[in-house]
């Protein structure tokens, strides 16, 4: 403390110089919260410094040793990302003078200023809050305060202000101390980089001009966007083009014309946490014994029947497809993608209108149902995440990936299609629980017909009144 002698200060604060002196070397094991409080009284200590003295003096904390299980392989691993990081710019003068000063600082309000490579300076004002404990946590919110202001150079492709169309949310991050734990409030939406980037650059993309969406079946506006969105009809090849997204966590998939998505009155994310419990063959099972089974007839011909063989005794799941001499799902999917876009049979057209490309935050393209909250099944009781749970598990036995989702309709590529008849009966029984209208809206004249067709089937498509 300016002004003061060491043995000033110990005084001030009830302890023998010698106490004092380790004290100030950084000796803090074992020292009591008392003497604590006592040297931050006797040295002025505001709240912020008074904090720091006490971790600085729980830094060795034995209790860690306890909650952390592999203490000594944390701690070795955190010491060299602190190596890591310090070695970047060690002969930083500027970093190692304030650094030097020991200051200590917590941010409560302010603002920040940014400076962003595409669409210029940003000012952010920001407020941290202390929530109720225990554990001791804080959030903290960021708002713009204006417009931003454009970049002078063009240092990356800039698109207009469509960034505007989504009302940017404020966002609430929580760091828990004791131990040090960061605690996301959810997982990062990569479309949230859209908001000031929207063509993409910053994620190795070039996006077409497009919007990101957030309403949702209710009216309301969602926290975050649901999906981004192009604003003219997709082209032959704009699947492919955004597969380079999965790498930023973005599945790219065809919006059919028929579904509502600028009102948001097909999408209802409330519903829909993200799919994998219970498993798809409790999900399967559970939507075949719902199924409305006829009575079985003595005389009933199999060969015309439309409820196939099984009954309602569930099958299980069907054993793993035969990939197709084209196994790549990839490739088999932009196949599709192009059939569904292009003018002919398969094309996804209404009124006029035809798809678009989209692009939705999920690890799967079978997850992008319940990431949007996809409500085109509700009428046969098929809530999204259930739907997803099934997808995921036909991902890895059949190789499909889901390319378009329309009003009522999912289109999927397929790459491992069942390799025997007995299978194809099996898969079309998974068919009929997951759309009970597959094989009777679908024009089919039987159940052994429709499993036939999967045989050599590249494309399933489910349609749901």
């Amino acid at each position: 403390m300016p002004g003061l002698r060491r043995g000033a200060v110990a005084m001030l604060a009830g302890v023998s110089v010698e106490c004092y002196t380790r004290l100030e070397r950084g000796s803090l094991k074992g020292v009591s919260d008392s003497v604590l409080d006592a040297l931050a009284q006797a040295l002025r200590l505001d709240d912020t410094e008074r904090m720091h003295l006490y971790d600085l003096a729980r830094a060795a904390d034995p209790a860690g040793r306890q909650f952390y299980r592999g203490w000594e392989r944390v701690t070795q691993a955190t010491v060299g990302a602190l190596r890591v990081e310090a070695g970047k710019n060690p002969y930083d003068r500027d970093l190692s003078n304030m650094w030097g000063s020991h200051d200590v600082h917590v941010f409560h309000e302010g603002t920040k200023r940014l400076r962003h490579p595409v669409v210029g300076d940003l000012e952010l004002e920001h407020e941290t809050m202390r929530l109720p404990e225990p554990p001791p946590r804080t959030a903290s919110n960021c708002s713009p305060v204006g417009p931003p202001t454009p970049p002078t150079t063009n240092t990356a492709p800039t698109r207009d202000p469509r960034i505007y169309r989504w009302r940017a949310s404020s966002f609430v991050h929580c760091c828990q101390r004791a131990p040090t734990v960061l605690v996301m409030a959810s997982p990062e939406n990569p479309l949230r980089r859209l908001a000031l980037d929207p063509s993409g650059w910053l994620l190795g993309l070039n996006l077409p001009p497009g919007s990101l969406m957030d309403q949702t079946i209710d009216g309301e506006v969602w926290h975050e966007p649901l999906l981004w969105l192009s604003d003219s009809p997709a082209l032959p090849g704009s699947w492919s083009t955004l597969l380079p997204a999965r790498r930023a966590g973005l599945q790219p998939v065809l919006i059919g014309p028929d579904l509502g998505i600028h009102d948001g009155s097909d999408l209802n994310p409330q519903l829909s946490p993200w799919p994998g419990d219970p498993d798809a063959e409790a999900v399967l099972a559970g939507f075949w014994h719902s199924y409305n089974w006829p009575e079985p007839q003595a005389d009933e011909d199999l060969s015309e029947s439309k409820t196939g063989p099984f009954g309602p005794r569930w099958p299980g799941l069907a054993p793993p497809g035969t990939p197709a001499s084209e196994s790549d799902p990839d490739i088999a999917a932009d196949r599709l993608a192009r059939a569904l876009i292009e003018p002919g049979p398969d094309q996804l057209a209404y009124n006029g209108e035809h798809a678009r490309i989209a692009l939705v935050p999920a690890l799967h393209s079978a997850d992008i149902p319940a990431a949007i909250g996809w409500t085109g099944a509700s009428n046969a009781q098929r809530d999204a995440p259930h739907l997803s749970t099934v997808l995921r598990s036909w991902e890895e036995r059949f190789g499909v990936r889901l390319v378009a989702v329309d009003g009522a309709a999912l289109h999927l590529s397929v790459t491992a299609p069942p390799g025997t008849c007995a299978a194809a009966e099996h898969v079309a029984a998974e068919h009929l629980a997951f759309c009970p209208g597959v094989i009777a809206d679908g024009g089919w004249w039987s159940y052994r017909q429709y499993a036939e067709s999967l045989l050599t089937s590249t494309h399933w498509t489910f349609w749901w009144d």
